[in-house]
């Protein structure tokens, strides 16, 4: 059980990967399980904390920590950076303009300014399909997609949270998403452990 202040029961192992899988064809993907996904702590050296679903596949890259379903098909991704000042809004407003080009079709759900908890911040949900495949992004050509991305800016740091999915799989993983957004924590709000 994850409990936002403490660890979960288990522990909070998570398992690495550093060779990203080809993209899934539509065929290939099962339907996630009905019901939120039991989810664990993963807190990174940078400081930040974030209940992630157990079992999903952890890769690291540069500037970015992503967990993806064992199909590949549903990803969760947190990017942290230092960068002070940033206007979430205008932020998701440019990431929607360099998306665009890349989707054969494109619909904006939503796109506004949000009352966040850890300081600024701004949600973004949309749908698209990728023009073409991209096994960095475990993308299939052709296949449809939801997204919700939020950006939180606190007074030190500039959070990403990306939540992407099939499109027909959203409704089963949103139960998900929506716990996996109130448990995150930015790096100045991590508790450090008390000296014994």
């Amino acid at each position: 059980m994850l409990r936002p202040g403490g660890e979960s029961r288990a522990g909070a192992r998570a398992v690495v990967s550093v060779t990203p899988s080809a993209p899934i064809s539509p065929s290939a993907v099962v339907s996630p399980p009905t019901g939120r996904l039991k989810l664990k702590w993963h807190t990174s050296d940078a400081g930040w904390r974030a209940g992630v679903p157990r079992g999903w596949i952890r890769e690291e890259r540069p500037y970015s920590t992503s967990w993806r379903s064992r199909d590949g098909g549903a990803a969760f991704t947190v990017e942290v950076t230092a960068q002070r000042g940033t206007d979430p809004l205008a932020a998701l407003g440019e990431a929607e303009e360099i998306l665009r080009p890349s989707a054969t079709t494109y619909r904006k759900l939503r796109l506004r300014a949000v009352t966040g908890e850890h300081g600024p911040s701004a949600d973004w949900e949309f749908t698209w399909t990728p023009r073409k495949a991209s096994a960095r992004d475990h993308l299939t050509k052709g296949v449809e997609y939801h997204q919700y991305r939020r950006v939180i800016s606190t007074g030190t740091t500039t959070s990403v949270l990306t939540w992407t999915t099939p499109a027909a799989d959203w409704d089963a993983l949103r139960p998900t998403l929506v716990r996996v957004l109130a448990l995150f924590q930015p790096p100045s709000l991590v508790p450090t452990p008390s000296a014994a």
